[in-house]
């Protein structure tokens, strides 16, 4: 008996350290490195809340960056998590170094913006979350994004490793992307390796939103595994680069699957897909594998059909299903697409400077898609556009206005983290210019989030 109860014992204690989180509610003037400092647990969530002023310091004069490779107390084996308070929060982020090795690094239920502008707005060229250095050894087994407003980016994980692909020392085993809405990207895509070197392991992409992108989508060159990507919406995508594509395995064969999706408007002579392929003396040997199911295409997405490698055609034998055509264009489908316009001398043909914010609902009801492509919060019947989180305490919304029956004290943000408006009576949202809002009652973590 006395062994049954230590076993049981020494079960429980090993389960509740698996489990075990250490979390931190930060104050609007919290910084998150210092939080990270001394840290020696193995599992830290960090709580950002609304109003932060995103206290990050600088690193060799990159202002709002943080170096994790430089805490000594920060455990190989450490989960750390940036997560918001409920209230969507923006955080301003320019690079991250992560640390020889970590386990995980997760964002959720964040605004993330890119912290470096130029002439006042925000550059996409100058900003990243993850950036490794070519010399740097970073591996994290894995890294999430999930429920997050995310723009403003060259990247988001970036591996710059000129080390053999054969032996990579930058890796990231694992890429997650959730509910999440990425727009306003410069040219180096949501991931990127460098040619020579760097590793991303099986990228899982789901129920999330791409538009205003420069080039290509997911830059995953020689060294990866696969990607999945499901229940998503493409639109406004290499719309400045031409040759580009949502998915670039460049010349090593990998398997990719679409489920779900739906591609609006790209540019001619942008790919669609580059699966990789192998060429000998002038023959393409073997490529990766595309499998499509219930995708659809807009009539002004211009890519090309998908490529093993440029300029070989995917072989029928690698290549499952096959888009369907919608016979409008993006603005046919779509409640109101996203326009990018392109920094007048900014140097680089591949930079949308400003991406207006898009509103990807479907309005066709004849769309044989309507409520089973794209990403879910935008289908025809979709009800979460909407969320009534506030309707208990007399706040709610009537598709014309922020009805506020108590007279509580609300505050109205864009989902760039700008207050639009505020009162304590209702709120005619007529004169609002279309895209998703983030409803407050000061005091409360509840919020409500509007599509107009």
């Amino acid at each position: 008996m006395k062994k049954t109860l230590l076993l049981i014992a020494i079960v429980l204690i090993a389960f509740a350290n698996i489990n075990a989180q250490d979390v931190f509610n930060l104050g609007v003037n919290d910084s998150i490195i210092t939080n990270l400092r001394g840290y020696n647990g193995t599992n830290i969530v960090l709580v950002i809340p609304q109003g932060y002023t995103n206290p990050l310091g600088a690193t060799a004069g990159v202002p709002n960056s943080i170096d994790l490779s430089k805490l000594t107390t920060l455990s190989s084996n450490a989960k750390i998590t940036i997560k918001g308070d409920g209230s969507n929060p923006t955080v301003l982020f320019a690079k991250i170094t992560l640390p020889a090795t970590l386990s995980k690094l997760s964002f959720s239920g964040l605004t993330i913006t890119g912290a470096v502008q130029t002439n006042g707005t925000v550059d996409p060229t100058l900003n990243y979350i993850i950036n490794s250095a070519s010399t740097a050894a970073s591996v994290v087994d894995s890294v999430v994004f999930d429920n997050c407003n995310v723009s403003g980016f060259r990247s988001l994980v970036r591996f710059q490793s000129t080390t053999a692909v054969t032996a990579p020392t930058q890796k990231a085993n694992n890429v997650i992307i959730n509910n999440c809405i990425m727009h306003n990207f410069a040219d180096y895509g949501v991931v990127y390796n460098s040619s020579t070197g760097g590793f991303f392991g099986p990228v899982k992409v789901t129920k999330s939103t791409f538009y205003g992108f420069g080039a290509t989508v997911f830059m995953l060159q020689k060294n990866a595994t696969s990607i999945d990507i499901s229940d998503c919406t493409f639109d406004n995508v290499m719309n400045v680069t031409t040759a580009k594509a949502i998915v670039d395995f460049a010349s090593v064969p990998h398997p990719t699957t679409l489920t779900n999706c739906i591609f609006g408007k790209a540019i001619s002579g942008a790919n669609s897909i580059i699966t990789g392929g192998v060429v000998t003396g002038g023959v393409l040997t073997s490529a990766g594998t595309l499998a499509i199911a219930n995708c659809y295409t807009a009539s002004d997405w211009l890519a090309a059909a998908p490529i093993a490698t440029s300029p070989f055609a995917l072989p029928s034998a690698d290549l499952t299903g096959a888009f369907t055509a919608y016979t409008g264009a993006s603005t046919d489908l779509f409640t109101s697409v996203s326009v990018s316009t392109v920094a007048a001398g900014s140097g680089s043909s591949a930079t949308p400077y400003t991406t207006t914010v898009g509103n990807y609902k479907i309005k066709d009801a004849s769309f044989a898609g309507a409520n089973s492509a794209g990403d879910p919060r935008w289908y025809l019947n979709a009800t979460t556009a909407v969320k009534q989180t506030l309707s208990d305490k007399g706040v709610s919304f009537n598709g014309t206005e922020i009805v506020n029956t108590k007279g509580l004290p609300i505050e109205v943000y864009s989902v760039l983290g700008k207050k639009v408006a505020s009162s304590m009576t209702s709120i005619p949202t007529t004169n609002f210019q279309k895209g998703v809002y983030i409803v407050r009652v000061s005091g409360l973590n509840d919020s409500l989030k509007i599509c107009i």
